[in-house]
């Protein structure tokens, strides 16, 4: 998975949001906020992690077990195909 290029992420005043660049911020105008799962999922979308080295950074970080982690879905700015989300119990 990677993220797209028509977006970078910032860190502003404690705040993670991501601020569309180039041609995507002529028709997207605003920032999408993230809380810091959101930004870790990004950042590990950068250097191109599958799905599983996700979930384990996830479990890595926060103390969730796995079904957990894997509750989560890729948001607009993901050039990935999206997961079909799980079913919670």
């Amino acid at each position: 998975m990677k993220t797209s290029n028509e977006f970078i992420m910032r860190e502003i005043a404690g705040e993670y949001v991501l601020v569309p660049i180039g041609k995507r911020a002529l028709t997207f105008q605003g920032l999408v906020t993230m809380n810091e799962v959101g930004a870790l999922i990004w950042e590990m979308m950068e250097k191109e992690s599958d799905i599983d080295q996700i979930v384990s950074g996830i479990l890595d970080e926060y103390e969730v077990d796995e079904q957990t982690a894997r509750f989560w879905r890729c948001a607009y700015p993901c050039s990935a195909s999206c997961f079909p989300m799980p079913q919670m119990p």
